[in-house]
C-alpha cells in the first residue's frame, strides 16, 4: 500500500479541468469555457463521473467522495481510461498542465478532428494530429508535467482523453490539471528565405524551404515530430531558413513530410544546414502512411540515415523496397542530442534505374555491393575510419569496388549498418570477408565482424554482458554466437566453434545465413554457411517475445568497450557483396556471393 494515496492500486483524479481561450495578448482578453463536469461528479449515481465517456471502460472505473475519480488499473492486459470532446480551433496553441503524485503513470492525450466520428474505433483514422504525453507521479510529492501542440487546419473539435494503457498497471493521482488555449492569429506571408542551392524542377518535396507557413504558423506541408516545446526545443522561421535548436538533453524534435513512392525507384534526398553540431536526416520506407505514430514500427520496412551538419550536404540515396508504397523524409534531434541550426532547404527526387528495380523486383530487400563508388548504400555508418577499395588497388570480391575498414588507435569500431527484418520470420543474409596476411586475429582478446544488432526492437531483457547475434574472430579462430530469449526474462546464447581462420588470410571468404527469427517455441531455426558448404544447422529460439521489429545488420570490426589499443597497420579488414532477403519465397541463391561471381583466386 502506498500510505500517501487512500486507495491502493487505485487512481484518484481530483482536480477542476477547464478549457481557456486566449483571443489577444492581453490577460483581459482571455474567457474561461468549462468543461462538462469538470470535478467528476456523479449527479446520476451510476458510480461513473458524469459527461465523461469511459474509454476503455471497466469495473475499475469510480466517483470518489469528495470530487475525483478513481481508474483501479491493476491488469497488464486491459487499459482503462476516461475521455470528453470540446470544442477547438485551428491555429490555437493548446497546452495541458497537471501535477502528479504517486507510483507509475498514464497518459494524456489531445486528439484534433474536424467531426466527431459515429464509433470510438474510427478515431485513430479520422485524426489530424495527435500529441500525448506520460505523466509519472512524483511519490509522495507531486510532480508537475506540461505539454503542447497546436490543432491544424481543418480542427473543429479536441478529445481529452486520460488514459493508463493496457500494457502497464498504475497507481497516481492527479491532483491538479488543466487546458489553455492561445490564439497565433494569422499566418504570416510567406518568408523570403537567403537560398540554398537551387531546388530541381523534379523535386519531391512540397515547401522545400520551409518559406509557406500554415494556420499553425509551422510550415505547410511538415509535420513538427517531436514538436518543439518552447522552451529546450524550438522551430523557428528565420530569414535564413528553418532554425532548429535542441539544448533539451530529454527531448528530441524534427521536421517530417511524407511522400508516396514506387518500388524498385530510387529516391534521393538531401539537406542543407549552417549553424552548431548537426542532427540526423533519415529516409524510411512503409508499407502504409499511419495515421498514428504507434501504428509506426509495425508498417516500417527499411530506413537509411546520414549525419546533416554545417559545411556538409547530408545526403541519403535509397531504393524503395517491395510493399512500400510511402517515403517518410524526417530531420530529427534526437533527445540526446543538441544543436543549433539553419535548416536552407530539404529536397528530394527520384531516378528510374532499371538495374535496382531488377534485383527488388527478383525479392532483394537490401544490398551493399559498393558499385556506385562509394558508401551511400549503407543504411548508416558508425564509428571510425572507412574507404572504398577499387579493383587493381586492392582486394575486391565482385564488380569494381568493395569496402575497408581502418580502425584507429583508441577506437572501438567502424562499420556500416543495413536494414532490419521483419520483427519475426524468415531472413536469409549473404556477405564476403577478405582478411589481410597480417590481420591481428590473436593478441587482440576479440574482433566482431558481422553483427544482427537488437536495439530499438522493442520489449527488452535482461542483458548477458555481451554482443547481440554475430559472428567474431578471437585468438585466430572463427566463432558465432546467437543471442535469443531465455527464462525469466533474460538473455541466453548458444556459442558455435568454426575453426581457425588461417586458411583464409589472403582471401575472400563467403557468409550465407539463413534464420527464423522466432522466440522460444516458435519453431525458429538457423543455418551458416562458409564458401557454401553448412558449418551450422540449429534448431531452437533465436529471438525474443515482444518485438516489434527484427534485428538489424551491420559489417565491419567491433573491438569492445574502452577503445582498442593495438596496432592499426594490423586492424584492416575489407568487405563486399552484402545482400538481404526475407520471407518466405526467399532463397540461399538470391543473396549467395557465389550466385553473382567466383570467388577469386
Amino acid at each position: 500500500m502506498i500510505p500517501y494515496l487512500n486507495y491502493p492500486k487505485w487512481l484518484t483524479i481530483t482536480a477542476a479541468l477547464s478549457l481557456s481561450i486566449l483571443t489577444g495578448a492581453h490577460a483581459d482578453s482571455v474567457s474561461t469555457v468549462p468543461l462538462q463536469n469538470p470535478h467528476f461528479s456523479d449527479v446520476s449515481g451510476d458510480g461513473k463521473p458524469d459527461s465523461w465517456d469511459s474509454y476503455p471502460g471497466g469495473d475499475g472505473i469510480a466517483v470518489a467522495e469528495g470530487g475525483g475519480v478513481w481508474i483501479e488499473d491493476s491488469s497488464s492486459s486491459k487499459g482503462l481510461g476516461i475521455a470528453q470532446w470540446v470544442p477547438a480551433t485551428e491555429g490555437t496553441r493548446y497546452t495541458v498542465t497537471a501535477d502528479v503524485a504517486g507510483e507509475g503513470g498514464l497518459f494524456v492525450y489531445m486528439n484534433f478532428l474536424e467531426k466527431k466520428p459515429a464509433q470510438a474505433k474510427k478515431i485513430e483514422s479520422m485524426t489530424l494530429k495527435q500529441k500525448r504525453h506520460w505523466m509519472s507521479g512524483g511519490g509522495a510529492e507531486t510532480r508537475a508535467h506540461s505539454f503542447s501542440e497546436i490543432a491544424p487546419a481543418g480542427t473543429k473539435l479536441m478529445r481529452v482523453w486520460i488514459y493508463s494503457p493496457s500494457s502497464g498497471t498504475t497507481n497516481v493521482r492527479i491532483t491538479g490539471i488543466s487546458i489553455s488555449a492561445e490564439s497565433l492569429g494569422a499566418p504570416k506571408a510567406p518568408i523570403v528565405v537567403s537560398p540554398g542551392s537551387p531546388i530541381p524542377e523534379d523535386c519531391l518535396i512540397e515547401n522545400p524551404r520551409f518559406t509557406d507557413l500554415g494556420v499553425d504558423h509551422a510550415p505547410k506541408h511538415w509535420e513538427q515530430y517531436p514538436a518543439a516545446n518552447g522552451s529546450g526545443t524550438k522551430l523557428e522561421m528565420t530569414e535564413s531558413g528553418m532554425r532548429l535548436t535542441d539544448t533539451d538533453k530529454k527531448n528530441g524534435v524534427g521536421l517530417s513530410q511524407w511522400i508516396p513512392v514506387e518500388v524498385g525507384q530510387r529516391y534521393t534526398v538531401s539537406a542543407e544546414v549552417e549553424g552548431d553540431k548537426g542532427l540526423f536526416l533519415y529516409a524510411i520506407y512503409t508499407s502504409e502512411k499511419p495515421t498514428q505514430m504507434s501504428r509506426y514500427s509495425k508498417v516500417e520496412l527499411t530506413q537509411k540515415r546520414d549525419w546533416a551538419k554545417a559545411g556538409k550536404v547530408a545526403q541519403v540515396s535509397s531504393i524503395a523496397p517491395q510493399g512500400a508504397k510511402w517515403m517518410r523524409v524526417w530531420l530529427y534531434s534526437a533527445s540526446s542530442g543538441e544543436c543549433d541550426v539553419i535548416v536552407k532547404q530539404i529536397v528530394a527526387t527520384k531516378k528510374n534505374a532499371s538495374s535496382d528495380a531488377a534485383a527488388v523486383a527478383a525479392g532483394l530487400l537490401n544490398w551493399m555491393d559498393f558499385e556506385t563508388g562509394d558508401l551511400t548504400q549503407a543504411s548508416s555508418k558508425e564509428g571510425g575510419d572507412r574507404e572504398i577499395v577499387k579493383k587493381g588497388e586492392g582486394p575486391v570480391r565482385e564488380g569494381e569496388y568493395a569496402y575497408r575498414v581502418l580502425l584507429k588507435k583508441g577506437k572501438e569500431r567502424s562499420e556500416l549498418a543495413g536494414p532490419r527484418s521483419p520483427a519475426y520470420g524468415e531472413a536469409r543474409y549473404g556477405w564476403s570477408i577478405y582478411i589481410p596476411e597480417d590481420f591481428d586475429a590473436e593478441i587482440t582478446p576479440y574482433s566482431i565482424v558481422t553483427q544482427w544488432h537488437d536495439w530499438g526492437t522493442g520489449k527488452e531483457y535482461i542483458e548477458d554482458g555481451g554482443a547481440p547475434t554475430h559472428l567474431y574472430i578471437t585468438k585466430n579462430s572463427w566463432q558465432f554466437k546467437l543471442r535469443y530469449q531465455g527464462e525469466n526474462n533474460h538473455v541466453d546464447s548458444t556459442l558455435f566453434k568454426l575453426g581457425s581462420i588461417e586458411a583464409d588470410r589472403g582471401q575472400w571468404t563467403d557468409w550465407v545465413l539463413e534464420v527464423d527469427w522466432q522466440a522460444p517455441g516458435k519453431g525458429g531455426w538457423m543455418k551458416l554457411y562458409k564458401n557454401d558448404e553448412l558449418v551450422i544447422d540449429y534448431k531452437g529460439p533465436t529471438w525474443y517475445e515482444g518485438k516489434d521489429r527484427g534485428p538489424y545488420f551491420k559489417f565491419g570490426i567491433y573491438r569492445g568497450w574502452g577503445g582498442w589499443k593495438g596496432t592499426e597497420a594490423h586492424s584492416k579488414l575489407v568487405f563486399d557483396a552484402f545482400r538481404m532477403a526475407v520471407g518466405k519465397d526467399s532463397t540461399y541463391e538470391k543473396v549467395a556471393p557465389s550466385t553473382y561471381a567466383e570467388r577469386p583466386e
